[in-house]
């Protein structure tokens, strides 16, 4: 009986991540099935399956390329397409908060994949957000308080260098060309 409790979770997982979102039933059952990952976690821990692990974090990252709206959207697809973004924003991180140890190994692949997000315009500000957190979670479990500081340092060096650049600078000491929207300078 637990080989058929495995097997089925091992299906029910392959199913969660391959969802596309490529049409408007997919996007809303995508919005279930990310909801529902986080479920997962007492199988994945008792796997201890760090690919496994490391996987299903990637193919949750990569739907932020493929799960997207566009102007000419109806407002119920915009609303499927936010609410299976958001679901893959909070089951990403609950699923590395608690298998940060599984996903060590992967630290690496996960976090160039992250970076890759950050540096495009596929995310928005909130995803943003959930993605800081999770490379924040995949800095806990690094043995090395040296190496942990590097990690986060090649992390956060980005953003920083950009909240200290001028033009940031210029903004906060101009605020009524941030309030309205104008060009400093």
């Amino acid at each position: 009986q637990r080989a058929q409790v495995v097997g089925a979770c091992q299906m029910i997982t392959q199913m969660l991540v391959e969802a596309e979102g490529n049409n408007e039933g997919e996007v809303f059952i995508a919005g279930v099935v990310f909801r529902s990952l986080p479920t997962m976690i007492p199988y994945l821990k008792e796997q201890s399956n760090s690919q496994g692990t490391a996987y299903i974090i990637s193919r949750m990252l990569s739907r932020y390329k493929t799960i997207q709206w566009t102007p000419n959207d109806d407002s119920v697809r915009r609303s499927h397409v936010l609410n299976a973004r958001r679901r893959i924003s909070t089951s990403s991180v609950k699923i590395a908060h608690a298998l940060a140890q599984h996903l060590l190994p992967h630290r690496g692949e996960i976090s160039g994949l992250a970076q890759e997000l950050l540096g495009s315009s596929a995310i928005t500000s909130d995803e943003v957000a959930h993605i800081y957190e999770l490379l924040f979670v995949l800095s806990n479990p690094v043995p090395s308080v040296e190496d942990q500081a590097v990690f986060l340092r090649d992390v956060m060096s980005a953003p920083v260098s950009e909240w200290v650049s001028q033009s940031t600078t210029d903004v906060v000491s101009r605020p009524q060309a941030w309030l309205h929207g104008t060009e400093v300078g």
